[in-house]
């Protein structure tokens, strides 16, 4: 039986990949390079690292120059065009009703992950978050997914993660975890479950 969910944030409970595309598509303008939005939010979904980088090369621009800007560009974004993705507030629920544990592990920072979670009336659904700046290697290492299991006391055979991307999958296996992947899988990470829509997940736990 599945109690307790690990989540990834952004592009799995929160749909923001658009709104970071569109802030560094903006931001690399601004510095004398366009690209369209469609490849930044490719580059965005490999890692925002990757993204800054490869503008920043792109534009012949200082990488250092490159990421303050997009960082400023994506800190005015309104979280109202960043929406809870369809269902995923109904999962929360859900979990927290039959006594379960929801907790955040994203590589975002603290403040910005505890902003948009207020923004949306989301952070009395989660027991913590395992932030970005904690300090710990990021996914497809284990080790934020084994710091929430420890924290919070999670049995890792009534734990599962979410996440959008391969790395959560990889690194919930390394955890001892089973996965559910949100949208598609097209580097074979292979999750033990698979869907783009979340009214499968609340059906899930409620096995």
């Amino acid at each position: 039986m599945i109690r307790h969910l690990l989540w990834d944030l952004d592009g799995t409970l929160i749909d923001s990949y658009p709104a970071i595309a569109g802030a560094y598509q903006e931001a690399a303008a601004e510095l004398g390079y366009r690209m369209i939005t469609d490849e930044v939010y490719a580059l965005a979904k490999v890692s925002l690292t990757t993204c800054i980088t490869e503008l920043a090369r792109c534009a012949g621009a200082d990488k250092a120059r490159m990421s303050e800007a997009c960082q400023k560009a994506y800190a005015a974004v309104d979280p109202a065009v960043q929406p809870v993705m369809p269902f995923a507030r109904e999962v929360l629920a859900a979990v927290c009703a039959r006594g379960g544990c929801n907790v955040i592990v994203t590589h975002r920072e603290r403040a910005s992950t505890t902003a948009l979670l207020a923004a949306h009336r989301l952070t009395g659904y989660f027991s913590g978050i395992i932030a970005g700046d904690d300090g710990y290697p990021r996914k497809h290492d284990p080790a934020a997914y084994l710091a929430a299991l420890a924290r919070y006391q999670l049995d890792p055979c009534e734990t599962m993660a979410v996440g959008d991307r391969a790395v959560d999958v990889l690194g919930a296996r390394a955890a001892g975890l089973v996965s559910f992947l949100y949208g598609r899988d097209p580097l074979g990470a292979a999750p033990e479950y698979l869907a783009d829509d979340y009214a499968e997940l609340l059906a899930l736990i409620a096995l």
